[in-house]
Order: C-alpha cells, then structure tokens, then sequence
C-alpha cells in the first residue's frame, strides 16, 4: 500500500470556503470594500467568517449578502444588515454602537426627622368658627371693594349679635393668573437679517431653519436614561442653565427624531459629517450662518459641541424600549438606544405657549 500526504494551503481552503458560500473571485464578480468605526473589526459574510479585518475588500457574486461586522468582547454591538452586490465596485460603511448599560442602584439615603405635630383646625367643617356660609348672589362694579364685581356671603357671628358679610372679587381683566392677569411668558424666538442661528442673549439660541429655541449651554445637564432626560429636560426652567428667558416647567422637552433630522441635514449636505476617518472630529453641525461646517466653533453660538449621541424624544416603533437618537459623530439621526442607556440631552422649546 501507498501513502499519499495532502498539504493544503490556506489560499486554497479560503477559495473552497469562498466557493462554498457563493463567495466568487471571478472577473465578472462586484467588490465590497468594508469600513467601520471602530476599524479591527471582523467581518461575516454569509454565516462564514472571512479571516479580514476591517478596512477589507472582497469579491463576491452578484445578489444578496448577509454581512455581519463586530469586534467579539469588546463593549460595541454586532452590526448585520442584508447588502445587494452589483458588477463593480460596491462601499459599506458601519458605525457600531456601544453596549449600553446601567450601573447598580445606590444605597437608601437616611430617614429624615419626623416633623412637629401641627396645631388642631378651628372648630367646624366650613365658614367661621363652625358657622356655613350662605351665599347672597353675585353683583357687579366696584361694590364691597371689588374693582370687577363678585359674589356676596353671609353668616352670624357666633353670638348671634350680627351678620358677617364676606366679599369674593371677581379677577381683574385677563385669561388665567393672578388676579385675572395672564402669566408670565417665556420669551419667544429672536432673528437677523443674516445668520441661521441667533444668540438671543437670555440663554437660548433661535434657529430660523426649523423654528425651534435650542438651549444654549448643551452640556448643562448631565448624560441620562431616556426618561430621566424627558423629565430633566421639562422641568428646565428660568434660572437654570444660565437661562433668563422667562421660560417655567413644561416650556422645554427634547428635540423629536424628525426635528434632529433637520438640524443636521444642511451639515450633511455640506460634508460636515465626519465618518470613519474623523472620530473625535468636530460635530455634524454648521456654524451660525449657516453656510459652513462648525469645525472649530468659531462663528457659532453653541462652544465646544462634543460629536457624540443624543437622545430624542422619539421611540421607536418596532421595540418600545429603545429610542432614537442624534449621531453627531456622523450627521445621521435614527438607531435605536436601550432607554436604560445613558446619552446627552440637548433641549429645545417652541416659543411662546
């Protein structure tokens, strides 16, 4: 008998694998060239790992691919997605997103001082001093001290001496408020003749694309889970966050998916968006005017905007517990982030109530 030895080479079992999998070298084959944030990253193609690391290219046959990149371990999500290979040369770009989490839970903090037991009612369910109340009618004009009329009650005094009349007055002219006068207002959006975003020097800035009042100082409030953020960014008010613009509990919210779209599409348009090459780079945003990238932040209202995820207000439709959110890394708004993530909050309002 005769032994014969085989010795296969790793060109050789990768083309098998290749062929096996519908993978082709062939001239008539379309390349995918591979790139992602952050680069390293294994790719997948068809179930069948290929050996490459991003940035890769490879020949494959014309269709439907299922390509997986992910860096096994390593804190950043897999990305898969179905990509159509056509004759030439084709480009798939990923960004993969961080594994979110939530640390531990604090302990309880201590219980407070029980307080003093407060002093007993006065005697009787309604009126005084256990006496009800009857009710006179209304009147008008500037009767028992009213400016803009009342209603007129009644009742004896406790010894039965006499009759008490108490005056309820009407508000004076006006919708809501105090004393019929209507609340007080934030202030509402401001413009010039040249830039798209406004400094209105009460803490907030106007962009004149959209409409919406930005929050000037952005990082004034602490990365959040997504319901913690909608409720910081709500109960923002005058006198937080450098804010003088009148503004109460309620004017604020974060921006929605839709809204985020807009402010970032002029900086898309224009380049801005960073990829994979420029991570760290400046955000996705344009200057004031309107015309160019941010870059540095000169001519811009907002300092140092960090390239990093914000939240929307959005969630998404397929998975109720994850939202959308704004990528200024690379201009593009959409995702979808665990709720119980933490993200920046960057909020806006909508002018006057």
């Amino acid at each position: 008998m005769h032994s014969v030895s085989m010795n296969l080479s790793l060109t050789t079992v990768i083309a098998f694998l290749m062929a096996s999998a519908g993978w082709t070298t062939s001239a008539m084959a379309g390349t995918l060239k591979v790139t992602s944030f952050p680069t390293g990253a294994q790719v997948i193609v068809d179930g069948v790992g290929t050996g490459k690391l991003t940035p890769m290219n490879i020949s494959l046959a014309d269709g439907d691919h299922i390509i997986t990149v992910q860096i096994p371990d390593s804190g950043w999500n897999a990305d898969t997605r179905t990509v159509t290979i056509v004759p030439g040369n084709n480009d798939l770009s990923v960004t993969l997103l961080p594994v979110l989490a939530v640390g531990p839970a604090g302990p309880p903090g201590p219980k407070g001082d029980k307080g003093d037991q407060g002093a007993p009612g006065v005697n009787g369910s309604n009126g005084l001093d256990g006496v009800s109340l009857v009710s006179f009618g209304l009147f008008s004009g500037d009767d028992f001290g009213c400016q803009n009329g009342g209603a007129l009650f009644g009742a004896l005094t406790p010894s039965g001496g006499g009759l008490i009349q108490t005056p309820i007055c009407n508000g004076l002219d006006g919708l809501d408020g105090v004393d019929g006068t209507s609340p007080t207002r934030a202030d509402g959006p401001c413009f010039d003749d040249t830039n798209r975003y406004v400094d209105c020097g009460n803490g907030t800035v106007t962009d004149t694309v959209t409409g919406l009042i930005w929050l000037k100082q952005w990082n004034c409030l602490p990365l959040s889970t997504y319901a913690a953020a909608n409720q910081a960014a709500a109960g923002l008010k005058d006198g937080d966050c450098s804010l003088t613009d009148k503004s109460s509990p309620g004017d604020w919210r974060l921006p929605t998916r839709a809204e985020w779209e807009a402010t970032t599409a002029q900086a898309v348009m224009l380049g801005c968006a960073q990829g994979v090459s420029r991570f760290g780079g400046p955000p996705s945003l344009t200057n004031d005017a309107g015309i160019a990238c941010y870059d540095t932040g000169v001519g811009s209202s907002f300092a140092a905007v960090a390239p990093e995820f914000y939240w929307s207000s959005t969630t998404a439709a397929f998975d109720p517990t994850t939202a959308s959110f704004a990528d200024l890394v690379n201009g593009t708004v959409g995702g979808a982030a665990a709720k119980s993530g933490g993200l920046r909050m960057w909020p806006v309002r909508s002018g006057p109530r």
